[in-house]
């Protein structure tokens, strides 16, 4: 069934911002090529044929004739439809399978039966990159920075990444037993699954006798719109003239959704933003009655913010006058629609592109904060490495051990990857108070043990400079 109908009924067309994780298996036809193909020599010739009927005409050959030497388990069928979508080049149009596709919808929406965890995977297990608030792991005292070795007595460090989630979700009511490292030391916990919702957070708080409301949206769901125009309400009524909007790490959503929350903050007949297609450009107007103000409003965003959380930022800055504080966003515009094909599988491809108020566009370019802190470092390379690092040596690994070594106050003298003495020495004291071989060489068990604390730094609110940094300003 084609999904199609207005962008505000979010059942019938979803338009789609999120920056998803693409997986796709390309068909590659090579033809005029010399040397490392073997070829039959025999030429098939056929008639002339439409451009529709030629792609009728390859999928009948390789549905017939195709030798598969690969053993992928995945359908010839599916393999050649996203092998045709990633054709074009966009790598935001998918072919999703109906299993991809309700994954992918559970994701946008931020919705789901299990704990509430985000995780990397790292050689001993999964280390938990974030915990969500009012969750199964927030209340099991799980923290950023741990490691969870097993699962109901199953060594993770054996399981591919793609085989934890099944480990570690479950339907709610049922529980699952985790053996965590913390701290060096390893604790059991027993963990009740339920329902959770990751894309929304909020609390109110005060600061210099001013009452401030702080929202962090993790990603913009079909709902979201509605939990945000319930907590404006209640902060109305604690007297809120202070207004927080987190949008750092939010890879967009809905792009209807967006513009419900925005119609929250704005008169009607307002310009929100503007739709391109491609025959024409529309301002996209506030049709409500509702208009939440502010004395102040400040928009945290770093490069992780994209799409519908771009144009939210950028339609706070641009039209309600808040501040941006963060880094430079990521920079998507281009908007997907998905449409439901008749085996329950959804090609998601994009149709359009909104620009801010302004008619600025921002694909590719992304959004320059009005106030720049740059965030902590992100770019993890968690694979399992056997070299022993030492002095005199330049890698990428020896500059993240600087990184986290400098962020946690170990004061290595470089970040730029060579291993100086100085770093060594620095080393020698992380070490020595972790317990583990001092020996100022750097190795995989150095650098679990220092992404774990850096994790747990980087995630506590005492150390968010951004967050820090604006409620200095109230």
């Amino acid at each position: 069934m084609k999904q199609r109908g207005n962008t505000m009924d979010k059942q019938k067309k979803k338009r789609i911002t999120f920056k998803a994780y693409v997986v796709t298996i390309c068909i590659v036809l090579v033809i005029g090529l010399v040397g490392g193909y073997g070829l039959s020599g025999l030429i098939n010739k056929v008639a002339p044929q439409s451009n529709t009927s030629r792609v009728n005409e390859v999928y009948k050959i390789l549905k017939n004739a195709f030798y598969d030497t690969t053993h992928n388990k995945t359908s010839l069928d599916t393999r050649i439809l996203k092998g045709m979508v990633d054709g074009l080049g966009d790598i935001h149009s998918q072919y999703l399978t109906k299993d991809e596709s309700k994954a992918f919808t559970t994701s946008v929406n931020g919705d789901y039966e299990g704990i509430g965890i985000t995780y990397l995977k790292v050689h001993s297990g999964i280390m938990v990159s974030r915990v969500y608030e009012n969750t199964p792991a927030y209340s099991a005292g799980i923290k950023a920075g741990d490691i969870i070795v097993s699962a109901d007595g199953v060594d993770l460090a054996k399981q591919s990444y793609d085989k934890i989630p099944d480990l570690i979700l479950g339907k709610s009511g049922t529980s699952v037993m985790l053996k965590v490292k913390k701290n060096d030391q390893y604790v059991s916990k027993k963990v009740t699954r339920k329902a959770v919702e990751t894309d929304f957070y909020a609390y109110i708080a005060n600061k210099n006798g001013k009452n401030y409301g702080y929202i962090h949206l993790n990603t913009i769901g079909s709902n979201t719109d509605k939990k945000v125009e319930n907590i404006l309400n209640a902060f109305k009524e604690k007297h809120v003239t202070e207004l927080i909007v987190d949008l750092r790490d939010n890879g967009g959503g809905y792009v209807g959704t967006a513009k419900d929350i925005l119609s929250l903050f704005n008169k009607k007949g307002e310009t929100l933003y503007y739709l391109r297609d491609k025959s024409s450009t529309k301002p996209q107007k506030d049709n409500t009655n509702t208009d939440f103000d502010y004395q102040h409003g400040y928009v945290l965003v770093n490069e992780n913010t994209a799409s519908s959380a771009e144009l939210i930022a950028s339609t706070l800055n641009e039209v309600d006058g808040f501040t941006t504080v963060g880094s430079k966003t990521y920079g998507k515009s281009i908007i997907q629609v998905e449409d439901e094909l008749s085996n329950g599988a959804t090609l998601k491809y994009t149709d359009s592109e909104w620009l801010t108020s302004k008619k600025k566009v921002i694909n590719k370019k992304g959004i320059n904060p009005d106030i720049k802190i740059e965030s902590y470092n992100r770019d993890f390379n968690t694979k399992y490495f056997s070299d022993i690092y030492k002095v005199d040596q330049v890698d990428e690994h020896i500059k993240m051990m600087e990184i986290m070594l400098e962020t946690l106050h170990y004061q290595p003298g470089r970040k730029d990857g060579y291993f100086s003495v100085e770093a060594s020495e620095s080393l020698k004291r992380y070490e020595n108070e972790h317990h583990l071989t001092v020996n100022g060489e750097y190795d995989y068990n150095d650098f679990e043990n220092l992404l774990s604390d850096y994790m747990n730094y980087i995630t506590d609110t005492a150390n968010d400079l951004v967050l820090n940094d604006v409620l200095g300003r109230l």
